[in-house]
């Protein structure tokens, strides 16, 4: 069992494996949680996991975002063509509408976005009743509920149609930075060459998916053809 204890060893565990969730899913061990030593999350002293994150995203050929099972996780420029083939591939929408497509192109035509940008952009604000506005006596019936951004990210991730670009972090008057790293989202297009992106082109979606199972069934002796495909192909 890998054992992730410094920003190196998470590195380097992320490259061996080619792809690697963040958090534990249906395929027991696969994942930097259950790799990780438990005081590497939330060090008393110095920096931990989450920290990392954004430094393993900048070495330039790691791919972040949430891609396993609507969770994050990392994947090497070895696979992420082939996780594009197979995730993009026909038998889903070919084509992104409404909300997701008014998302996507917002990030593509700006190149990369913080979340607060998006919101702004797209028109996520929430919105109050205007002062003076009456209060009807017969309540109006309910809109359907419109999928949230956060959900529509996740959409967008997980059909490798956005990326985790990197994490950036408000700064205090010391110039230290402090609280969560916010997302700036990208698309692979953008953060990464294309010519990259269609290394795998030349294989059909199924031989992508056998490629990627089979490569993770040698670090993973415990766990089936299938078990590792559910997660893969999702």
């Amino acid at each position: 069992m890998y054992r992730i204890n410094s920003y190196e060893s998470l590195l380097h565990t992320v490259r061996e494996f080619g792809l690697l969730p963040l958090f534990r899913n249906k395929v027991e061990g696969f994942s930097v949680e259950e790799m990780a030593d438990e005081s590497c999350w939330f060090p008393e002293e110095g920096e931990g996991v989450w920290e990392w994150k954004g430094p393993v995203i900048r070495e330039g050929d790691i791919a972040y975002g949430k891609f396993f099972g609507g969770k994050a996780g990392f994947v090497t420029m070895d696979w992420f063509p082939h996780l594009i083939n197979i995730r993009r591939r026909a038998r889903f929408r070919p084509n992104l509408v409404g909300k997701e497509a008014e998302v996507y192109e917002a990030i593509r035509s700006h190149e990369s976005l913080l979340t607060s940008e998006i919101r702004k952009l797209c028109g996520f604000q929430r919105t109050n009743r205007l002062k003076g506005q009456p209060v009807l006596d017969v309540p109006e019936p309910k809109p359907k509920r419109s999928p949230s951004l956060e959900t529509i990210l996740t959409r967008l991730e997980m059909r490798t149609f956005v990326v985790i670009a990197d994490f950036e972090y408000r700064i205090d008057r010391y110039g230290q930075p402090y609280g969560w790293g916010l997302a700036r989202y990208s698309t692979p297009e953008v953060l990464f060459k294309p010519t990259r992106l269609r290394a795998a082109a030349c294989f059909k979606p199924d031989v992508s998916l056998e490629r990627v199972c089979r490569h993770l069934s040698y670090y993973l002796p415990g766990a089936t053809l299938e078990e590792i495909e559910s997660l893969i192909d999702y």
